[in-house]
């Protein structure tokens, strides 16, 4: 093995000034530096522009980088334990063979970089890493590493060793997972569209959020067991009896949230509407055989949605009709009242026309308003109570009466 030489920080600053030189006045003057071997362990490099370097083999370990860049550097099989990359510009940067156990990717940009064989079991990518989708990961070792709610959308993950890693909410669609291993790992509530897991290595997984329900619960999937069953998701197809409606969608939404809360393991999605056709929702799940258990539960939480809203039309209808009748029995008390006015008027009989004439047009007047205002109150009411249902609110109903009545 070759022995690293310690570099000082003398000849340091002349490499990072000469590379400098090298980049401004691209490439023609100046040095590209060039530190593969060399024992950089503990260097302050914080802000350092980078780009292009070989620091191949290389001892970064407890470095401080953080934000430097790195574009296109070549850090094959370097040191990179314990080091400080929070917030560097990682992008296309070789990182093939290196170990980067304990380093800190807070908000490094990771995108297009090489990590083939790379050693970051361990490390916390989870939301702190900007972007992993395109990055070339393949056979890297990833045991235990959280990488929750990234996007490994597109990456190439084959032969990568995520035994344990946490993959809760992370974006899988297109990544290619072929001859991994992803024991042990959690893949609730990921996205995996598409997805290729040829020949995937797996004993066991969990899909929950807390970990603690194991699948398969006590044996371990066969050879080529998981494949089968995952390598697509499985879709349900629930058929309206009647023309698809916002009001529809809106109670499906509110169904799904409902059942996942209840069957976690279901991991339900509502994918799609189709009014084509027989009018019908798609959903998907993770599991084929929860398929017929989950389109009991979309039936019976649908159809007990819709007969709710249902009587609580009737209701509505019910109160309106009162109230109309209540108004029209206000116009006519309204104008009866200006007969009678009329009649006990005494005087020049073209004054009492007129007189007449003068009331019934203000009366009409006032009730114009009153009648507007009161159907103003109910519009604004209905659509008080649509709002407050959709929000979980039972007492929509009564507050919609309640308005109604207050309205006249």
């Amino acid at each position: 093995m070759e022995t690293l030489r310690k570099i000082t920080n003398e000849e340091l600053q002349k490499l990072l000034a000469e590379h400098e030189l090298w980049l401004d006045s691209k490439r023609q003057q100046g040095k590209r530096a060039k530190l593969n071997t060399a024992d950089l362990s503990g260097a302050n490099l914080s802000e350092a522009d980078l780009s292009g370097a070989d620091f191949s083999g290389a001892d970064f370990s407890g470095a401080d980088l953080r934000g430097a860049n790195l574009f296109e550097a070549n850090l094959s099989g370097a040191n990179l334990i314990n080091a400080d990359l929070s917030e560097a510009n990682l992008f296309k940067a070789n990182f093939s063979g290196a170990d980067l156990r304990g380093a800190d990717l807070f908000e490094a940009n990771l995108s297009g970089a090489k990590l083939r064989g790379a050693n970051l079991s361990g490390t916390d990518l989870s939301i702190r890493i900007t972007n992993l989708s395109w990055t070339n990961l393949s056979g890297t070792e990833l045991s235990g590493t959280d990488l929750s709610g990234q996007n490994l959308s597109k990456a190439n993950l084959s032969r990568a060793i995520l035994k344990g890693a946490d993959l809760r909410l992370a974006n899988l669609n297109y990544t290619n997972l072929s001859q991994a291993n992803i024991t042990g790992a959690i893949l609730y509530g990921t996205i995996r569209d598409d997805w290729i897991i040829d020949d995937i290595q797996c004993d066991y997984i969990f899909f929950d959020d807390n970990c603690e329900e194991r699948v398969p619960k006590e044996v371990n999937f066969k050879k080529g067991e998981f494949e089968e069953l995952y390598k697509h998701l499985h879709t349900i197809d629930y058929y309206f009896k009647e023309q698809l409606t916002p009001i529809d969608m809106l109670v499906m939404n509110r169904v799904v949230q409902g059942i996942n809360e209840k069957h976690p393991e279901f991991d339900l999605k509502l994918d799609s509407f189709h009014s084509r056709g027989t009018p019908h929702a798609v959903f998907t799940v993770t599991h084929k055989e929860d398929k017929d258990e989950a389109l009991r539960e979309i039936t019976n939480k649908y159809e007990t949605q819709i007969k709710i809203i249902e009587a609580e039309r009737d209701i509505i209808n019910m109160h309106l009709k009162d109230m109309t009748s209540k108004l029209i029995e206000q116009r006519n008390t309204v104008f009866n009242g200006d007969v009678k006015e009329a009649s006990i008027t005494t005087g020049n009989n073209s004054k009492i026309t007129h007189t007449q004439h003068i009331k019934k047009n203000k009366k009409e007047s006032r009730f114009s308003v009153l009648f507007w205002g009161a159907l103003a109150s109910i519009i604004g009411a209905i659509i008080f109570a649509l709002i407050t249902y959709f929000v979980n609110n039972e007492d929509a109903v009564n507050k919609i009466i309640q308005i109604i009545k207050d309205s006249l």
